[in-house]
């Protein structure tokens, strides 16, 4: 009778332990046990087609298992409550005319309609510059510094009143230690 239920006892504790390295979940949820780490970055391209914009989203952790995930964002938004982003390989985005740009949305990366986690973001406040060309360097010998002259054709876009670029450089080539201002 003892070994029998010392049978029982050790097929009961190779059950709980067979399903919790499985991946299931206690609660019987679909998602790991053991929770990932779901944090992302966004950047927005204004006017990038006329009135239309661009919002791109992307994990911090690159191996992390997208095929169920979504990203979502709603608020601040015309004509619509939420729009759901499209998927390419592991960046999301979108291409629409219907951002506000007055306001905060809420941007949620979903499993299904759980909401995994949110960040709180405004479109205008979120814009990756496009890459300024016809980049001119003259040093002055007289002030002893370098005049750094460039055009930038997010500059004449009527939402962007702010932009700060940093410049990157070294002082001969082959150098390794650059310098940012």
């Amino acid at each position: 009778m003892m070994a029998l239920g010392r049978a029982f006892a050790i097929v009961f504790c190779l059950i709980q332990a067979v399903s919790g390295e499985s991946g299931n979940a206690q609660d019987g949820d679909l998602e790991d046990a053991d929770a990932d780490d779901h944090s992302f970055w966004c950047h927005s391209q204004l006017e990038v087609d006329g009135s239309q914009h661009l919002l791109t989203c992307a994990f911090n952790d690159s191996d992390i298992n997208t095929a169920n995930l979504e990203f979502q964002i709603c608020g601040a938004l015309l004509r619509v409550k939420c729009l759901t982003l499209n998927k390419l390989q592991d960046i999301y985005f979108i291409k629409t005319s219907e951002f506000l740009l007055i306001g905060s949305s809420n941007i949620c990366v979903k499993l299904g309609q759980k909401n995994l986690t949110c960040k709180n973001m405004a479109i205008n406040t979120i814009v990756k510059a496009e890459a300024p060309s016809d980049l001119k360097v003259v040093y002055r010998k007289e002030a002893n510094d370098f005049l750094v002259t460039f055009n930038a054709p997010h500059l004449k876009k009527k939402y962007l009143k702010k932009v700060k670029h940093d410049v990157a450089y070294r002082p001969a080539r082959g150098e390794s230690n650059w310098t940012v201002m």
